[in-house]
């Protein structure tokens, strides 16, 4: 009788414990952030609305950059902002930036929570190597991807990715012969082109450019793109959701259309793969998976198809690159002019460039990395994975930090000049190519982009080759590149026409000289 009488006053005892258990821990993590909070400083920042936050004062610039960058001239190199629910931080320092990109990695190793991110990847923006938050199954993917995609130096993989780009650089020749003289919008030209490569690089595929599905996967691509390196009010305000449903069902739809064309890709691997030669990332991949099966490893193939549909999806930012150059040379004459005579030392014009003349093509590669400052694109938000810290203020966990590159990149303590369209500036006395340590338009740390190899790869060959060939002009009564309005676009606010005139044979194909170049 004792022992039953007992009993529910146990029990009542055990709970009490537990719940004064878990309150202690409530109050000792709170205490923690307090300590945490109480050594450092206080963001400075914009008081912002109820519901809107600050977006009222970034919604006044065209260029929402200009915005931060007046922000930053009140509050500093580091400073929080409320954008409609989210906490954010904007950092415009190159310590800052170094601080959170390596080393504070870890600290701040999330991406944000964008609504439009899930219906662009299946539903769950994790899914994504770019756009997922880190966990051991990133760095797994990271980890296969990585050194396809950044092969070392006359290795099998640069000659593959030099005869893939050099071969879509032919086809694409061919097609603006058929529109020179004419005021066309070269960006369908170039994507077709920058597809095929990664398409080939990745996946081992080539598409003809007449192909339906491929000219549809291409037009998909470029709508993402566009969404991705723009900012949108349910990105901030996500109850604003019951209004989008829409438009986030019209992504989610193109990208099944994606999905089908990699499934396909995917299964057309399986039945072929040989596991001791794999052919390109999709083979990695598959032979990981299987192998890791067996070890009870959780890397599945829509995690692999994913990735290679990520990775698939830079041929968009790679054309849009390539054409805000084209665009940028032919408002600069004599940039044009300085690459056609290094094509010609480099090559004789006996053939096109390839990827063993880098090293004679530095005022080209110059202006490559000088049209990647002048578009400043965007570095991905990053987002606090627990509460720490930045320059000594006081970061809570899941604030999202943004990265004001576009001040970077223009900061006369930093180039002179900056803006001038000056490829000069990232070149020695010696004439060799130079990359300060303040320059880093893909990133760094364990979250640098997986594609910048084959990014510079094509638009250093891209560039040479289409100046070497033609002779690009804007249209009559075009403006010239204003340098004022450009960094920070990313897409232009009007599609770029241009006109392409071909030089009077200015490349006699030698075909000794062609396999010299094949064979690095």
């Amino acid at each position: 009788m004792i022992l039953y009488t007992l009993a529910p006053v146990t029990i009542a005892l055990s709970a009490v414990f537990t719940i004064l258990a878990a309150i202690s821990l409530v109050l000792h993590i709170r205490r923690q952030k307090f300590r945490l909070a109480s050594d450092l400083q206080v963001l400075p920042g914009p008081r912002g609305l109820p519901v809107l936050g600050s977006s009222h004062i970034i919604g006044r610039y065209d260029n929402p950059w200009d915005g931060f960058s007046a922000l930053r001239k009140k509050y500093g190199d580091v400073y929080g902002v409320t954008l409609g629910s989210r906490r954010c931080v904007v950092v415009s320092s190159l310590a800052a930036m170094r601080e959170v990109l390596v080393s504070k990695s870890k600290d701040f190793a999330n991406r944000p929570n964008f609504l439009r991110f899930h219906a662009i990847f299946r539903g769950d923006r994790n899914f994504s190597v770019a756009l997922c938050d880190w966990s051991p199954k990133q760095k797994t993917r990271r980890e296969l991807a990585f050194p396809y995609m950044h092969p070392r130096s006359a290795s099998h993989g640069v000659e593959r990715m030099n005869s893939f780009i050099t071969k879509e650089l032919q086809d694409l020749i061919s097609s603006l012969l058929t529109v020179q003289n004419q005021v066309i919008e070269p960006r369908p030209f170039i994507l077709v082109c920058t597809a095929n490569i990664f398409y080939q690089y990745l996946c081992n595929k080539r598409f003809e450019p007449k192909d339906p599905t491929f000219q549809k996967v291409v037009e998909i691509y470029d709508v993402v793109f566009r969404e991705l390196f723009q900012g949108f009010a349910i990105d901030f305000m996500p109850w604003l959701k019951v209004f989008n449903k829409k438009r986030l069902q019209e992504l989610r739809d193109k990208a099944d259309e994606v999905t089908k064309l990699t499934e396909t890709i995917f299964n057309e691997h399986e039945e072929t793969l040989d596991e001791n030669n794999p052919r390109d990332l999709v083979d990695i991949f598959l032979k990981h998976i299987k192998e890791d099966r067996k070890a009870g490893g959780k890397l599945a193939r829509e995690d692999a198809e994913v990735t290679v549909d990520d990775l698939c999806g830079g041929h968009s930012v790679l054309g849009n690159l390539w054409l805000w150059g084209l665009y940028l040379v032919a408002g600069h004459p004599e940039v044009k002019e300085r690459i056609q005579a290094e094509v010609f030392q480099a090559t004789h014009n006996h053939r096109h460039p390839c990827l063993q003349d880098k090293l004679s093509l530095s005022y080209t590669e110059a202006t490559a990395l000088e049209v990647l400052r002048v578009v400043s694109s965007p570095i991905i938000p990053h987002v606090a994975t627990k509460d720490t810290s930045v320059q000594g203020f006081y970061v809570p966990e899941n604030t999202m930090v943004m990265f004001n590159t576009f001040d970077l990149n223009m900061d006369s303590d930093y180039w002179k000049e900056p803006r001038r369209f000056s490829p000069e500036r990232f070149l020695t006395k010696e004439g060799r190519v130079l990359k300060p340590s303040y320059f880093f338009p893909f990133g760094t740390g364990k979250r640098t982009c997986l594609g910048d190899g084959l990014v510079k790869s094509t638009l250093l060959l891209g560039l040479g080759t289409i100046i070497q060939m033609f002779d690009v002009y804007l249209p009559e009564g075009a403006d010239a590149p204003d340098l004022n309005a450009i960094p920070g676009l990313v897409v232009p606010r009007n599609e770029i026409k241009l006109i392409f005139r071909h030089r009077q044979s200015p490349v006699t194909i030698n075909a000794k000289e062609t396999s010299v170049c094949l064979t690095l």
